[in-house]
């Protein structure tokens, strides 16, 4: 995955900035015309408009905060879309909401080309303070692997929808400006054992797969209470 990612690189760096400019007026085009209806997206789970708390980038929650989850996910993953969806949101509402909890991010791309494009999208929106919304929507926009859902196209309308400026993020999306940090996501994982996405680490506790609330809940309370 390494390789492919500093193959893409190479390959995004050396694009015309036509397609930069062809990025942003599709997008703005599709926005205009209201193809896709960005109000059929629903309320944002965990967005920065949750009242109180903190947000930086791909973080959560309170910096002091005693419990440091970090999830490691890849958007095209149907396992990582269960557990944003259910056990997440749980997470964040009874732990970091309460300043309990820190809740990280981590990009783990592992599906192929459009789990690196959509991961350095979310990062893309992180630019512009919007990682949690842009991140809720690519789940609620993934339908299965690499079937052009996550296109360059695709990724800027989603933008578009958050009103997020599009000259910047099409130059940070087709010229590859964050693939080493989603590469330094990668290598860290790896080095920290993981082979497989969803995985979660609670105060570096370890839990694979999307499992339910409780399983998490159990080790949270646990590291509180120590």
């Amino acid at each position: 995955m390494i390789n492919n990612l500093t193959a893409t690189k190479g390959r995004r760096g050396q694009m015309a900035w036509a397609a930069v400019l062809l990025g942003i007026l599709l997008g703005v085009m599709m926005m205009g015309a209201n193809v896709y209806g960005a109000a059929a997206v629903g309320p944002v789970i965990g967005s920065t408009g949750v009242s109180g708390v903190p947000v930086q980038r791909n973080t959560m929650g309170s910096p002091n905060a005693r419990v440091q989850v970090i999830i490691y996910n890849d958007f095209q993953c149907v396992y990582c879309g269960k557990l944003h969806a259910e056990a997440e949101a749980q997470i964040i509402e009874q732990y970091v909401q309460t300043g309990k909890a820190r809740l990280e991010v981590r990009q783990y791309p592992t599906y192929g080309e459009e789990s690196v494009r959509a991961a350095e999208a979310a990062m893309a929106a992180a630019d512009q303070g919007k990682y949690w919304e842009y991140r809720d929507l690519l789940w609620r926009n993934r339908k299965g692997v690499n079937r052009g859902n996550f296109s360059d196209e695709n990724l800027i309308r989603l933008a578009s929808e958050l009103g997020l400026d599009l000259e910047k993020f099409s130059a940070a999306l087709v010229t590859g400006s964050h693939l080493d940090e989603v590469e330094a996501d990668l290598q860290e994982a790896e080095a920290a054992g993981v082979n497989s996405v969803p995985t979660v680490f609670i105060n570096g506790r370890r839990l694979e797969g999307a499992q339910p609330f409780a399983a998490y809940q159990r080790i949270i309370d646990e590291e509180l209470n120590k």
